[in-house]
């Protein structure tokens, strides 16, 4: 079964389309048999994905938005999927121990190393309204974490930096978010109080914002997923909080 190789042409700010040739040299170099594809657009990944077999082995070349972006269609197709670290967080790939891999050595493990399942989760919207179903492999961010995140977006320099100078710009308008949480844990459901919440995310990976190390206990395999929560506090006590963690 032939493999296909998306590339995110705007991933790490358009340096890994440069890669597209070299990819082509290094397969054949190899003698591996792969299809490279250059998708930029909605309508460029669904039309690859219509054309790739139920069930082949695919492999993304880009960050965390390129993983969040394929996730729809892997699932729907039941796609093998191998990960080439080249975007501006990579907490992905952090998780997964591919970070800092060269790209010649993670599309080699890529194309040829073996598979383990890693927990997905989901978001639906609630009943009575317009039917929505989204995927991540990452995490899924609200509160303040969302905002900085949408923030970010963007940004020429890669790593923790963009997250940290964008939360120090966001620190004279702190604010809650009203949240309503009903958490069920092993078939029981946690009492949640509702409150306002400056940030609370759910988290597949342990680390977010590009490497920050905000869950260490988090494992993708392991069948769970990970709840940060934080209610409304000052702005000295969550820089306190923040510094801690790093």
């Amino acid at each position: 079964m032939t493999a296909h190789i998306i590339v995110n042409p705007h991933a790490r700010q358009g340096a890994a389309a440069a890669l597209i040739p070299q990819m082509q040299a290094f397969l054949q170099a190899k003698g591996l048999t792969a299809r490279v594809h250059r998708c930029g657009t909605p309508e460029e990944l669904s039309a690859v994905f219509a054309s790739i077999e139920r069930g082949a082995r695919v492999v993304g070349v880009g960050g965390d938005g390129t993983n969040h972006r394929l996730l729809p269609y892997l699932l729907a197709g039941q796609h093998e999927y191998g990960i080439v670290p080249y975007g501006s967080g990579d907490d992905v790939a952090r998780a997964l121990g591919l970070f800092g891999m060269g790209w010649q050595a993670a599309l080699h493990h890529a194309l040829t190393g073996p598979v383990q399942a890693v927990d997905v989760g989901s978001v639906s919207t609630l009943p009575g309204e317009t039917a929505q179903q989204r995927y991540f492999l990452g995490c899924f961010l609200l509160g303040l974490d969302g905002l900085i995140n949408n923030q970010t977006a963007g940004w020429k320099f890669k790593g923790a930096l963009p997250y940290f100078f964008t939360l120090l710009k966001q620190l004279p308008a702190l604010r809650g978010w009203r949240l309503d949480m009903h958490v069920i844990q092993n078939g029981h459901e946690l009492a949640m109080p509702a409150q306002h919440q400056i940030l609370c995310s759910v988290l597949n990976t342990p680390t977010y914002g590009s490497g920050y190390p905000i869950a260490p206990m988090t494992r993708m395999n392991d069948g769970t997923l990970t709840l940060l929560h934080a209610p409304m506090i000052g702005r000295i006590k969550f820089l306190q909080l923040f510094f801690k963690m790093l």
